[in-house]
Protein backbone atom coordinates (compact mmCIF):
# COMPACT_ATOMS: atom_id res chain seq x y z
CA UNK A 1 0.00 0.00 0.00
CA UNK A 2 2.66 2.17 0.73
CA UNK A 3 4.74 1.60 -2.17
CA UNK A 4 1.32 2.51 -4.30
CA UNK A 5 0.90 5.78 -2.37
CA UNK A 6 4.49 7.11 -3.55
CA UNK A 7 3.94 5.44 -6.79
CA UNK A 8 0.41 7.83 -7.54
CA UNK A 9 2.39 11.02 -5.46
CA UNK A 10 5.31 10.16 -8.02
CA UNK A 11 2.59 10.60 -10.94
CA UNK A 12 0.83 13.31 -9.62
CA UNK A 13 4.17 15.63 -8.52
CA UNK A 14 5.70 14.80 -12.46
CA UNK A 15 2.45 15.76 -14.04
CA UNK A 16 2.04 18.72 -12.01
CA UNK A 17 5.49 19.42 -13.33
CA UNK A 18 4.96 18.69 -16.92
CA UNK A 19 1.68 20.93 -16.65
CA UNK A 20 3.83 23.71 -15.19
CA UNK A 21 5.95 23.67 -17.62
CA UNK A 22 3.87 23.90 -20.77
CA UNK A 23 1.69 26.67 -19.11
CA UNK A 24 5.44 28.66 -18.70
CA UNK A 25 6.44 28.02 -22.17
CA UNK A 26 3.34 29.69 -23.62
CA UNK A 27 3.91 31.90 -26.19
CA UNK A 28 1.90 34.91 -26.38
CA UNK A 29 -0.20 35.33 -29.56
CA UNK A 30 0.78 37.96 -32.12
CA UNK A 31 -1.58 40.74 -32.73
CA UNK A 32 -1.94 42.80 -36.19
CA UNK A 33 -1.92 45.85 -35.97
CA UNK A 34 -5.62 46.27 -37.85
CA UNK A 35 -6.74 44.03 -34.45
CA UNK A 36 -4.79 46.03 -32.61
CA UNK A 37 -6.55 49.41 -33.16
CA UNK A 38 -9.80 47.91 -33.74
CA UNK A 39 -9.95 46.37 -30.21
CA UNK A 40 -8.19 49.37 -28.57
CA UNK A 41 -10.74 51.59 -30.60
CA UNK A 42 -13.82 49.99 -28.77
CA UNK A 43 -11.85 49.94 -25.12
CA UNK A 44 -12.27 53.77 -26.00
CA UNK A 45 -8.66 54.79 -26.26
CA UNK A 46 -7.30 57.15 -29.05
CA UNK A 47 -5.52 55.56 -31.52
CA UNK A 48 -2.31 57.01 -33.84
CA UNK A 49 -2.02 56.16 -37.52
CA UNK A 50 1.06 53.77 -38.17
CA UNK A 51 4.32 55.24 -38.66
CA UNK A 52 6.24 52.92 -40.66
CA UNK A 53 10.59 53.42 -40.98
CA UNK A 54 12.62 50.47 -41.72
CA UNK A 55 10.63 47.53 -42.11
CA UNK A 56 8.84 48.15 -38.61
CA UNK A 57 5.43 49.94 -37.35
CA UNK A 58 4.48 51.43 -34.77
CA UNK A 59 0.86 52.08 -33.73
CA UNK A 60 -0.12 53.95 -29.88
CA UNK A 61 -3.60 54.30 -28.46
CA UNK A 62 -3.85 56.25 -25.40
CA UNK A 63 -6.60 57.01 -22.65
CA UNK A 64 -8.52 60.32 -22.76
CA UNK A 65 -6.48 61.11 -19.86
CA UNK A 66 -3.37 60.57 -21.34
CA UNK A 67 -1.87 58.49 -18.54
CA UNK A 68 -2.06 54.94 -20.40
CA UNK A 69 -0.86 54.41 -23.57
CA UNK A 70 -0.52 50.67 -25.34
CA UNK A 71 1.29 50.64 -27.54
CA UNK A 72 2.20 47.59 -31.03
CA UNK A 73 5.19 47.50 -32.64
CA UNK A 74 6.22 45.17 -35.59
CA UNK A 75 9.31 44.40 -36.39
CA UNK A 76 10.87 43.45 -39.85
CA UNK A 77 11.40 40.17 -38.92
CA UNK A 78 10.98 37.84 -35.48
CA UNK A 79 15.13 38.03 -34.95
CA UNK A 80 15.03 41.62 -35.28
CA UNK A 81 12.01 42.06 -32.91
CA UNK A 82 13.59 39.38 -30.14
CA UNK A 83 17.28 41.65 -30.00
CA UNK A 84 14.95 45.00 -29.59
CA UNK A 85 13.04 43.08 -26.05
CA UNK A 86 16.36 41.54 -25.02
CA UNK A 87 17.68 44.55 -25.26
CA UNK A 88 15.68 46.01 -23.23
CA UNK A 89 15.56 43.13 -20.43
CA UNK A 90 19.09 43.39 -20.28
CA UNK A 91 18.72 47.25 -19.28
CA UNK A 92 16.21 46.26 -16.65
CA UNK A 93 18.18 43.50 -15.32
CA UNK A 94 20.67 46.09 -14.60
CA UNK A 95 17.97 47.94 -12.47
CA UNK A 96 16.58 44.72 -10.79
CA UNK A 97 17.36 45.66 -6.99
CA UNK A 98 17.05 49.40 -6.99
CA UNK A 99 14.83 50.74 -4.30
CA UNK A 100 11.83 51.78 -5.31
CA UNK A 101 12.07 49.20 -8.43
CA UNK A 102 10.33 46.31 -8.67
CA UNK A 103 10.94 44.31 -11.76
CA UNK A 104 10.01 40.61 -13.40
CA UNK A 105 11.16 39.25 -16.57
CA UNK A 106 10.79 36.04 -18.96
CA UNK A 107 11.32 34.99 -22.10
CA UNK A 108 8.77 36.96 -23.70
CA UNK A 109 7.62 39.56 -20.70
CA UNK A 110 8.67 42.31 -18.97
CA UNK A 111 7.29 43.99 -16.19
CA UNK A 112 8.43 47.13 -14.45
CA UNK A 113 6.99 49.18 -11.91
CA UNK A 114 7.82 52.17 -9.78
CA UNK A 115 6.13 54.65 -7.64
CA UNK A 116 5.96 56.95 -11.01
CA UNK A 117 5.94 54.25 -13.44
CA UNK A 118 4.60 51.05 -14.43
CA UNK A 119 5.03 49.16 -17.55
CA UNK A 120 5.22 46.24 -19.50
CA UNK A 121 5.94 44.50 -22.57
CA UNK A 122 5.32 41.64 -24.17
CA UNK A 123 7.19 39.91 -27.32
CA UNK A 124 4.85 37.54 -29.76
CA UNK A 125 6.55 36.48 -32.67
CA UNK A 126 7.77 39.70 -34.64
CA UNK A 127 5.43 42.01 -32.64
CA UNK A 128 5.81 43.50 -29.08
CA UNK A 129 2.58 45.32 -27.74
CA UNK A 130 4.39 47.72 -24.71
CA UNK A 131 1.60 49.19 -22.15
CA UNK A 132 2.64 52.38 -19.61
CA UNK A 133 1.34 53.77 -17.01
CA UNK A 134 1.88 57.63 -15.51
CA UNK A 135 1.43 57.97 -12.79
CA UNK A 136 1.21 54.84 -11.28
CA UNK A 137 -1.67 54.92 -9.47
CA UNK A 138 -3.95 51.93 -8.81
CA UNK A 139 -6.78 53.33 -11.17
CA UNK A 140 -3.83 54.02 -14.19
CA UNK A 141 -2.11 50.30 -13.63
CA UNK A 142 -5.73 48.77 -13.68
CA UNK A 143 -6.41 50.53 -16.80
CA UNK A 144 -3.51 49.09 -18.48
CA UNK A 145 -4.12 45.29 -17.35
CA UNK A 146 -7.48 45.54 -18.51
CA UNK A 147 -6.29 46.56 -22.09
CA UNK A 148 -4.15 44.05 -22.38
CA UNK A 149 -6.59 41.64 -21.18
CA UNK A 150 -8.57 42.99 -23.99
CA UNK A 151 -6.08 42.63 -26.13
CA UNK A 152 -5.69 38.78 -25.26
CA UNK A 153 -2.14 38.94 -23.06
Amino acid sequence: MKTVMKKVAAIVLVSATVLSLAACSKKAKKLTAAEFKTKMESEGYSVSEAVEEDGASAVLATNEAGTVSIGHMTFADKDTAQKYFDSLKSIYDLAKGQEGMKISTSSTKLTVESDENYGVMILAEDTMISASAQPATDENIDACKSALKALGY
